[in-house]
């Protein structure tokens, strides 16, 4: 486990946020922000390079590798399971082929929110570069809910280069990717074939729009 992600307790809530507005009618927006280190250790971390400053940035210092021809950048992320009384697991890696979603330009419906309770899941872009604009959304709550509650939720943006490791409970929705072409996403999750413990589904109550700016 990453040093810095102990100063977060487990199904942490966030603190109240500007980015969330709650109408009249029951309603919920949220509006995105650009995803930092930092502020997605809540919820997993930023498969990346650890921005400036970042919590981070100490502990994934490069270092040189295969005889100097790379760099690498040391525990980036976690990758967490707890077995507890299931069935023997396996860790999985499977290929998204994810397609843009825009119903509406510049924002985004939330239907449905998804944990694992006992597995983080790492969602990692392939092919694709910051410098091309490619972004995809990821929006979360906290694992400490029951169920997700769009009050608690936070909406971020993320770029070509970078991945996303959701920890074990933590609510999300479906990636959703932003630009014009189909996008392959690698995707690593602990399962044993047992519905209730491999992925729990939920509609969320009301409506709740992501802004995207």
């Amino acid at each position: 486990m990453l040093r810095a992600i102990s100063a977060v307790q487990p199904g942490a809530r966030p603190s109240p946020s500007e980015s969330i507005q709650h109408l009249p009618d029951g309603s919920t927006i949220l509006t995105a922000k650009p995803i930092t280190c930092d502020g997605f250790l809540t919820y997993g971390q930023v498969i990346g390079v650890p921005e400036s400053g970042s919590m981070l940035q100490d502990q994934t210092k490069p270092v040189s590798a295969n005889q100097g021809s790379a760099k690498k950048y040391p525990s980036v992320a976690a990758y967490d399971t707890a077995p507890q009384d299931r069935h023997p697991s396996e860790t999985k890696i499977s290929i998204f082929v994810s397609k843009p979603r825009a119903e509406v330009p510049g924002q985004f419906d939330i239907g449905v929110m998804e944990r694992h309770p006992y597995s983080s899941q790492l969602f990692i872009p392939m092919g694709v570069k910051e410098e091309e604009g490619f972004r995809y959304l990821v929006v979360v709550g906290p694992a400490g809910d029951a169920r997700p509650r769009m009050e608690h939720a936070e909406a971020f943006l993320v770029h070509g280069k970078q991945g996303i490791s959701y920890s074990p409970g933590t609510w999300h929705a479906p990636i959703v990717v932003l630009g014009k072409e189909d996008v392959q996403f690698a995707v690593v999750v602990d399962t044993n074939g047992n519905p209730q413990d491999d992925t729990e589904e939920v509609e969320i109550e009301g409506k709740a729009t992501v802004v995207i700016p």
